[in-house]
């Protein structure tokens, strides 16, 4: 089985950020945080040739968690900063906190 060590989660916004929406990374997993890191700047940018707003994370995978579901999470402050967490089992890997908007979706780990 393939190890995955990261996912690049991007997300684009309305100037206002009123609406935002999760957006495809071309290369959604990664097999080190470094090689995902070293990618997300790029990504970002891409993002706002469709956006006014783009925000990007890469985020840990939990290799406790292998062979179960996380349910990714992330919010955009009002301050506008963003924060994003890969949850497993009720067990919290990253937090986001403080107000403003949130997303709660499910992955798979593979």
């Amino acid at each position: 089985m393939e190890h995955i060590a990261a996912i690049m989660l991007l997300v684009a916004c309305s100037d206002d950020l009123g609406a935002c929406r999760e957006m495809p990374a071309a290369v959604p997993f990664y097999m080190s945080a470094a090689e995902c890191e070293a990618e997300l700047e790029p990504a970002i940018i891409a993002v706002t040739q469709s956006a006014p707003q783009a925000f990007g994370q890469c985020l840990a995978v939990d290799p406790a968690g292998e062979g179960g579901d996380a349910t990714v999470t992330w919010e955009i402050r009002e301050d506008g900063v963003f924060r994003a967490a890969l949850e497993y089992n009720d067990v919290l890997i990253a937090s986001a906190s403080d107000g403003g908007a949130k997303y709660s979706g499910r992955v798979k780990n593979r």
